[in-house]
């Protein structure tokens, strides 16, 4: 008898589950992400830069993502080139270069700073818990120039 009710038990679980997914966070991630920006460098204010003054430069990030809910793996990067982006120029090392990226689903938010270089990198790999890349940003500085990137600005300010 207990056989007899359950095909129309099957379609209000069903009903049951899809709603109370609706209300939540049951969305899955995109499987593969990937993005590459740039920008020009700002001129700073004397008093905000010490006086030391740096020729502009282009600050780039790109970062790939891979997600398959037990297997994640991905790739955040960020490098600086000579002059304005358009210019395509010659790598150009700076005072500082970080870089922060943050997961779907997390609070926390990881991050990597590079100094004097002329890029940064991070590549990580997750097993049997895959972690989702929601965002990345950079922010570079040299002298009296400075520049700051992001993917989205609230989850990664």
């Amino acid at each position: 008898m207990a056989g007899m009710n359950l095909p129309t038990l099957r379609p209000a679980l069903i009903a049951v589950l899809a709603l109370s997914c609706l209300g939540s966070a049951c969305t899955v991630p995109p499987m593969q992400r990937a993005d590459e920006l740039r920008v020009d460098s700002i001129t700073l204010a004397p008093q905000y830069s010490g006086g030391v003054s740096s020729p502009p430069f282009c600050l780039h990030l790109r970062f790939t993502g891979q997600f398959y809910v037990a297997y994640s793996e991905r790739q955040v990067e960020s490098w600086i080139t000579e002059g304005r982006c358009d210019s395509e120029g010659a790598p150009r090392a700076v005072d500082q270069l970080r870089m922060n990226w943050r997961f779907q689903g997390y609070d926390t938010q990881r991050s990597r700073q590079c100094m004097n270089a002329t890029g940064c990198r991070s590549q990580e790999r997750d097993v049997i818990e895959g972690h989702a890349l929601r965002c990345a940003s950079a922010m570079a500085q040299q002298g009296n120039q400075t520049a700051f990137l992001t993917t989205d600005v609230v989850g990664c300010p």
